[in-house]
């Protein structure tokens, strides 16, 4: 979507930055401090990056040190007219995140005009991604009209003339926002507002969360590993004879409640990228991925007995006076663990640092289970 030329320092050029995890952002040289809007880093060098190169761009040695590559691209001309309508005007500019690297990699289009977001485009040539955004698109429709507020509009979802999957959103962003990386009572407030908002009292056996149990339970050839297989099949067991054949109060679940997706604007927190939420599911679950994946990719802790001390000194503080339990968490990871295989056709590594974690944690869980 895309098309390239010479470089020229004008106010369609662009500054390509790299890390080392393969990520990769288009920044434009002219209204850099709102074009890197986009640019959420978590290290003390990507934040040290995000405040001064607005600044010292201009200089050589500069752009060396931080690998910045001056580029010029532009919009291919049906997606540029297609946000043109959406957004009811040609005077914007843009900046560009490449996407994560995985099977579902796309990329997400920060739109502006001067000072103000307009809003974001995710974009990709891939038919599984094309079919996230028809459902994170009905999620945010079911969400809104169960009276959630703080949550994207969409404003499109569809196909470019040139067969490219589109979906753009709204945003209530602005250069004051603020991205949470602790736990406080914004969040709190969300998840309780989001179970509150969209609980079902349902049989078990008819909830997404099953559907996940049953479809873990048939790729069990996923784990190569006869010990690891074993403790995931216990865990499963665990969760299914806790909740089998019972009626149940599930709601929501976002599935990726990280600081990443989520900024406070105005006090109030507005929480994006929905495309992998589920609408039945345990309640609360969203804690636990917060509070693990900050630990696991922001912390860097690698030891599972570490983060469930952390679990354990937050469990009771943070959400209140709601309880969450030692079960949901096992929900939690087995949940995570299914995903990313199913995500990745069933090829996750088991070597992967954050699965080590999550298997590890799973053996912990039921060690507690035999005690009591």
């Amino acid at each position: 979507m895309l098309t390239s030329c010479v470089w020229r320092q004008d106010e369609t050029s662009f500054y390509r930055i790299a890390n080392s995890d393969g990520k990769v952002w288009l920044m434009p040289a002219c209204n850099m401090r709102v074009g890197l809007g986009l640019y959420q880093p978590s290290g003390r060098k990507g934040k040290l990056l995000k405040a001064l190169f607005p600044y010292l761009h201009k200089v050589s040695l500069v752009r060396r040190v931080v690998k910045a590559q001056p580029v010029h691209y532009e919009l291919q001309e049906d997606l540029r007219l297609l946000l043109c309508q959406v957004f009811h005007t040609s005077d914007w500019k843009f900046s560009m995140f490449c996407g994560t690297p995985c099977v579902h990699q796309k990329i997400t289009i920060q739109l502006f005009k001067g000072k103000h977001f307009l809003g974001y485009c995710k974009i990709s040539d891939s038919e599984e991604v094309a079919k996230l955004f028809e459902e994170e698109t009905k999620t945010l429709r079911y969400l809104t009209k169960q009276g959630m507020m703080n949550i994207p509009r969409c404003l499109y979802c569809g196909k470019t003339e040139g067969n490219v999957a589109v979906f753009v959103q709204s945003t209530i962003k602005t250069n004051h926002s603020q991205i949470m990386h602790k736990w406080t009572d914004l969040q709190k407030q969300f998840l309780v507002n989001l179970h509150e908002k969209t609980k079902q009292k349902l049989l078990f056996e008819s909830t997404d969360f099953y559907q996940t149990l049953i479809e873990l339970k048939k790729h069990l050839d996923w784990f190569s590993n006869n010990a690891e297989r074993t403790m995931i099949e216990k865990a499963m067991t665990s969760v299914l004879s806790y909740y089998a054949k019972k009626e149940v109060e599930f709601s929501a679940y976002h599935a990726d409640f990280t600081p990443w997706n989520m900024l406070v604007e105005d006090g109030k927190l507005f929480v994006f990228d929905w495309e992998y939420a589920k609408l039945s599911y345990p309640p609360y679950l969203d804690v636990f991925h917060f509070f693990t994946q900050i630990a696991i990719l922001e912390q860097g802790v690698d030891d599972a007995i570490l983060i469930y001390k952390i679990y354990q000194k937050y469990k009771c503080i943070l959400l209140g006076g709601i309880r969450i339990q030692d079960k949901a968490y096992l929900c939690y990871l087995l949940h995570i663990i299914y995903f990313y295989f199913k995500r990745n056709n069933g090829l996750f590594s088991t070597n992967d640092h954050s699965y080590r974690c999550w298997i590890s944690l799973i053996n912990i869980l039921l060690d507690n289970e035999k005690d009591s």
